[in-house]
């Protein structure tokens, strides 16, 4: 298994799978208003962007944000700062919002609002997609090696 495939484990299911691919079996992109917090490198957002309408990703590292305002993107994303606490959009603005392993970063004191700006940015029958990492055993230390996640 690779840092960019999930593993869904039920009693009776056991898959490994790409999770863009999961998240397209998961979600209805086409003609979607996405928004992404914590998009970090974007490399979540220009996949999601072949097919939503619009997406939105937003991100409260400012250097990673100068970085993705000044890369080649498709025409229907946009980058913002912000974090998932504070959104600034409107009421019921997006079908779907999305946290690729950024949700941990919410400091738990902000934590209930940031859930609160998800559910009010979100329309009526819309969905939020979380994707945390978790690790089981041993393989968590070695990951941290690598990726330790003590900045962000």
């Amino acid at each position: 298994m690779t840092l960019n495939e999930m593993q869904i484990t039920q009693p009776d299911i056991s898959r490994v799978a790409d999770e863009f691919e999961l998240l397209d079996e998961l979600l209805i992109l086409p003609g979607a208003s996405v928004l992404e917090l914590g998009c970090g490198k974007a490399d979540k957002t220009r996949q999601v962007a072949q097919k939503a309408a619009s997406v939105l990703a937003l991100e409260v590292d400012t250097l990673q944000l100068a970085r993705n305002q000044a890369a080649d993107v498709p025409a229907n994303v946009r980058f913002a700062f912000g974090g998932a606490e504070a959104i600034t959009a409107a009421d019921a603005s997006f079908d779907i919002v999305m946290m690729f392993k950024s949700l941990h970063h919410v400091p738990t004191g902000l934590m209930d609002d940031a859930l609160a700006e998800i559910y009010r940015v979100l329309k009526p029958n819309g969905v939020a997609y979380f994707s945390e990492p978790i690790y089981a055993g041993d393989f968590n230390d070695i990951l941290r090696l690598f990726h330790d996640e003590k900045t962000v």
